[in-house]
């Protein structure tokens, strides 16, 4: 592994389960639906609460829902990201890079910020969220040894290696489709050491 690198890595879908999940569950319970197993129920859109809910008044209500909910309040790491990160760490420059939601209130996008920071600080204290956490949408604009992101459309700028995380919205990218981007599609954090040579 070289010294000093810089590694980029996402934040949710990658070190951490999207806190979507959770709560579009303890919605539908909530209304006396069923709730969702896994992601893999759903298809390849990334904004799945609209196949959810697709009554437009039943999905404004669980967004109205989502703004008064604890984010990542029951999330945990994803297995093998700590180990990951803290041994890059200890040489190289590590940077999560994660988008803020257009979608919703300026207080959500407030809300989701400080609540990304408080779960860094409490799972990955050997981070400096000062330094170390970076909101952008436009991740393109990036550069460095590598970066891991479940969006192929983040893979974008100019890295040696770039990295797909599988998720439910891109399971269906081809090999094909991979290999003209120069991206390596990995399935959870020991794949992702093994790339990077951790």
């Amino acid at each position: 592994m070289n010294k000093k690198g810089l590694y980029i890595f996402d934040f949710d879908e990658t070190i951490v389960d999207d806190y979507w999940f959770e709560h579009v569950n303890t919605y539908l319970r909530k209304l006396g639906r069923k709730p969702i197993t896994s992601h893999l129920e759903l298809t390849s859109r990334f904004y799945a609460e609209e196949e959810v809910f697709t009554d437009p008044n039943e999905l404004k209500a669980f967004w109205a829902f989502l703004e008064k909910q604890q984010l990542y309040k029951n999330s945990k790491p994803r297995e093998g990201a700590w180990t990951t990160l803290y041994n890059l760490n200890k040489n190289n420059d590590v940077l999560i890079a994660t988008a803020v939601p257009t979608l919703l209130s300026k207080k959500f996008q407030e809300k989701e910020a400080s609540a990304k920071m408080r779960f860094i600080q409490s799972n990955f204290p050997f981070l400096n969220i000062e330094k170390q956490l970076l909101f952008i949408n436009d991740k393109s604009k990036l550069s460095g040894t590598s970066i891991t992101d479940d969006a192929l459309s983040n893979l974008k700028g100019n890295f040696d290696k770039k990295l797909l995380f599988t998720a439910h919205h891109n399971r269906n990218e081809t090999q094909s489709t991979l290999d003209d981007r120069n991206v390596q599609r990995v399935n959870n954090w020991r794949e992702v050491a093994e790339a990077l040579d951790i």
